[in-house]
């Protein structure tokens, strides 16, 4: 290992473990395959914000900044865009949008200075009224957050209440636009440049506290990729995604030293969904798990059983738990066949959406709104809706 290394340092351990005699599992990942682990680190980065843990943000920094490089790194071997194209896309939306700082815009406080900026992303959206911006807050924002986005967008227009309102987490923000790229394979590089901006600008912060710098960030997060591709760097053998997956998680937790234990890096913050199957993960990665995966679904019946008895009882609080025990084995079972829970239940809801849409259009076909319908038309039409996708 160095005794510092550069962003440069970086690229080019990204180049090597992406190659011809790399590691398999980062051979092995796309866009897709490790869209979870940037919501992760993410969540783990504003762990560390909330605990003002300056060594630990650090740590989270360089993880976040890891999958930035990671997917610039597949973009460019597909001929998309490179990581330079990333750093240069937003140096130039950071001039363009604080033109209280390169242009004549005067901007005395930071309300001025996020008035000046909305006002820039307006014109280089195209969006010329308030609904235009209500329509750009991306749909996968979580409900609550997108209401709030959607109601401050709402105040910037007049139309608010005279309480003060919480800020919104703008790193999980840009986190939910990042995933919403990803899955629609539109606006990516810019959605990478977001998130890379809010590594320099946490680092800076912590360059300001004297606790680290965007280098330090950068030489940790090398150093950790070297300790955990042994494989690599080192005499360990692994030939196969599994095997080093197996490997890294083990010298993770060697090297956290967790008292908590294995479970214990879970993110506290995360979203439930996600948080089962990660817990899920790190619990499979001890040898603690079905033996087959079909053998999962004996506990998925079991869990249905015990929350169809409470649906009897009518005790609301043990019924939730077990509906939360019922959920636990359906990630689980998600997590054996290979499927991303909150991809498939994503996919559900697009789905319904859909349906639910040509339903209403028929209805109005009719000259009725759904309203006006029996439950056996409604059926009908959903069906019918049903039958036009395949």
């Amino acid at each position: 290992m160095a005794e510092n290394y550069s962003m440069e340092d970086l690229l080019k351990i990204m180049q090597l473990l992406r190659g011809p005699g790399g590691c398999p599992w980062d051979r092995a990942q796309t866009h897709q395959s490790i869209r979870a682990n940037m919501l992760e680190e993410a969540y783990e980065a504003a762990d560390a914000i909330d605990r003002m843990d300056m060594d630990n943000l650090k740590e989270e920094l360089g993880d976040v900044l890891l999958q930035v490089v990671f997917h610039a790194s597949m973009a460019q071997e597909a001929g998309y865009f490179t990581f330079d194209d990333v750093v240069d896309g937003i140096c130039k939306k950071l001039t363009y949008r604080h033109p209280h700082v390169f242009g004549t815009v005067e901007a005395r406080d930071p309300d001025g200075a996020l008035s000046a900026w909305d006002a820039q992303k307006r014109k280089e959206k195209g969006q010329s009224t308030a609904g235009d911006a209500m329509d750009s807050v991306a749909r996968a924002l979580p409900a609550l957050t997108r209401a709030a986005k959607l109601q401050s967008k709402a105040a910037k227009a007049g139309f608010d209440w005279r309480e003060v309102s919480p800020a919104l987490d703008k790193l999980s923000e840009e986190l939910e636009e990042f995933r919403t790229a990803v899955r629609e394979d539109s606006n990516v590089e810019e959605e990478l440049g977001d998130l890379l901006l809010h590594v320099v600008f946490y680092a800076k912060l912590g360059e300001e506290q004297g606790a680290f710098d965007y280098t330090d960030v950068v030489n940790a997060l090398c150093d950790k990729l070297i300790y955990r591709h042994p494989h690599i760097y080192g005499d360990i053998h692994a030939d196969t995604p599994e095997a080093v997956k197996e490997n890294w998680e083990a010298l993770k937790l060697r090297k956290k030293n967790r008292k908590s234990g294995t479970l214990g890096g879970v993110p506290r913050s995360l979203p439930a969904l996600v948080k089962a199957l990660r817990i899920g993960e790190k619990a499979a990665a001890t040898g603690f798990d079905w033996p087959r995966r079909e053998a999962v679904w004996e506990k998925v019946k079991e869990e249905l059983g015990e929350a169809e008895a409470e649906m009897r009882s009518g005790d609301r609080e043990r019924l939730e738990g077990e509906f939360g025990d019922l959920f636990f084995a359906l990630v689980n079972a998600a997590r054996l066949y290979g499927i991303d829970p909150e991809s498939a239940l994503e996919r559900t809801n697009r789905k319904f959406i859909r349906r639910f849409g040509r339903m209403e259009q028929q209805a109005e076909a009719e000259g009725r709104t759904l309203h006006e319908l029996p439950l056996e038309r409604m059926e009908e039409l959903w069906q019918e809706a049903k039958r036009e996708e395949k």
